[in-house]
């Protein structure tokens, strides 16, 4: 039987968690649950999510979503903000030795990605326990990964996006006893704003030979980087193909660019073989 894990993307809707200018602590941790459920799924396990869009949602609503899953572990991804630096993991005030090792799985493997440990902790800051942990079933933790106020940890956040979220996804598996399998992982890598290589390049030609045939509207950037054009075309691409919006070029995501460019009308066989060629050669490019 396969095993649950509930993964929780702090804040959302009308709660942007900790801000840094444009910056929201919603949106990181939203991108990065996303990209640790695919990582699992990959693995076998059933993910459960307590939000996949921007949206409103109560703690007890996201325990609730946890517990009637019957989850085998629950984690909630956070930011932290008030001049720190690192990461940090809580588990409740009362924690067995074993729920604080499985935090600590996740911890480390983040960590020696890059970053400062700041350790297991628990409790909460200034009070007893967070909502997370307090009302959970099943083992949980909450985890902040880095100080959105510190331009070091937001650097590291974006630099080592996809190794974060194959260490939290290998914590994870460590936490409910599955091994990790690279093989079942190695086509989950993702695009990002931010990155500048030679599979973005390829991504966005084929996304705009989807504008030129109207199949968008959104434009690229100008230049050969992932920037916030880009996303946006990103996510008109995965509206139409009922996908979640994260602007996050995965798998999923280059299967619907794929189809779309099969459909569009005006397409030439050539076109559309040449461009196919080069998005299945794109995430190679991150090797």
């Amino acid at each position: 039987m396969s095993k649950i894990i509930t993964i929780d993307a702090g804040h959302g809707g009308t709660d942007s968690g900790a801000t840094n200018g444009k910056r929201h602590e919603a949106d990181d941790v939203l991108k990065m649950a996303l990209a640790v459920g695919k990582l699992l799924t990959a693995q076998g396990i059933k993910v459960i999510y307590t939000r996949t869009t921007d949206k409103d949602i109560s703690i007890d609503e996201r325990c609730k979503i946890a517990n009637n899953a019957k989850s085998d572990y629950f984690l909630s991804i956070h930011r932290n903000s008030g001049g720190g630096v690192g990461y940090e993991i809580w588990v409740h005030s009362e924690a067995s030795s074993a729920t604080c090792a499985k935090a600590k799985g996740i911890l480390d493997r983040v960590v020696a990605v890059s970053g400062k440990n700041r350790g297991v902790k628990k409790g909460a800051p200034g009070y007893s326990n967070f909502g997370i942990n307090r009302l959970s079933n099943a083992p949980s933790a909450l985890f902040e990964m880095g100080f959105i106020d510190n331009s070091g940890d937001n650097a590291l956040f974006d630099k080592y996006f996809n190794k974060y979220a194959v260490a939290v996804a290998k914590g994870l598996c460590s936490a409910v006893g599955v091994t990790y399998k690279e093989k079942e992982a190695e086509n989950m890598a993702q695009f990002k704003k931010g990155d500048n290589n030679n599979g973005v390049f390829a991504v966005k030609i084929a996304m705009l030979q989807l504008k030129r045939e109207g199949v968008i509207k959104s434009g690229m950037d100008a230049n050969g980087a992932f920037g916030d054009g880009t996303e946006k075309a990103v996510k008109e691409v995965q509206a139409k193909a009922k996908l979640p919006q994260t602007g996050v070029v995965d798998t999923a995501t280059l299967k619907a660019i794929n189809s779309l460019l099969e459909n569009a009308e005006k397409s030439d066989n050539s076109t559309v073989a040449a461009l196919k060629k080069k998005i299945a050669n794109a995430q190679a490019a991150l090797k």
